[in-house]
């Protein structure tokens, strides 16, 4: 027969069982929180863009809707593979991650004839969890999305540095410097902007935008790369 636990011992043991709970839970409530955020602010604000570009317009207008519409389709489908990835528990190899942002910029800068350049600091192994690999992506395509749209850029710089445990990362270009779009919360630029600083801030990160002396924008970003702490 099994001996009973001491009263100090059973107290600590249910403790330590809230706690794993309570975890699990914060866990499940914020996986939710960004499912539900990729799909209203980017699958059903994408496909109403599209749907509203189709049913409205000037006839002279219309090829011009149509291609806005579809490549807010496209975009509409690049977010529901982003929520799926949400739902991956698994974990990415830092390294490769910092491959895969950098392989899709160079494509993206090469697509539009812009020159790229690239410095990481990142050495060793470490793994990420998908979901804080997942924000890292969205970032940088955000900021990829600004320099295509906004900057009229020649080059870009992608940079990525791990300190005190977080992936700092920013795409500078040599642009006409900060948009004044990208700071209206009511222009599609600046609600692209919002989005990324959420997504950021769900994982303990953030984001910045600003104007370099010589001309130019930076668009930096931080991600902690651990789960924060417990507390209690």
């Amino acid at each position: 027969m099994a001996k009973p636990f001491a009263p100090d011992e059973l107290v600590a043991r249910i403790a330590q069982a809230l706690e794993r709970t309570r975890r699990a839970r914060a866990e499940l409530d914020q996986q939710r929180e960004s499912l539900l955020m990729e799909l209203h602010d980017g699958v059903s604000a994408n496909l109403a863009r599209a749907g509203l570009l189709l049913a409205g317009g000037e006839k002279q207008n219309v090829e011009a809707n149509v291609a806005a519409a579809r490549r807010a389709v496209a975009e509409a489908l690049v977010e529901t593979r982003a929520a799926f990835a949400l739902l991956d528990d698994g974990e990415v190899e830092l390294s490769l991650l910092i491959a895969e942002v950098r392989r899709a910029v160079s494509e993206a800068a090469e697509e539009h004839g812009l020159r790229v350049e690239v410095r990481s600091e990142v050495s060793g192994e470490r793994s990420v969890r998908a979901a804080r690999a997942h924000v890292v992506r969205r970032l940088a395509s955000e900021a990829m999305t600004n320099v295509l749209r906004h900057a009229g850029a020649k080059t870009v710089r992608l940079r990525f540095e791990v300190r005190a445990g977080a992936l700092e990362a920013s795409l500078e270009d040599d642009g006409r410097g900060l948009d004044a779009s990208l700071v209206k919360p009511d222009g599609e630029a600046g609600r692209g902007l919002g989005l990324a600083r959420q997504r950021a801030a769900r994982v303990g990160g953030s984001v910045s935008v600003r104007s370099l002396p010589e001309g130019g924008t930076r668009f930096s970003f931080v991600v902690p790369l651990d789960e924060p702490a417990s507390t209690g």
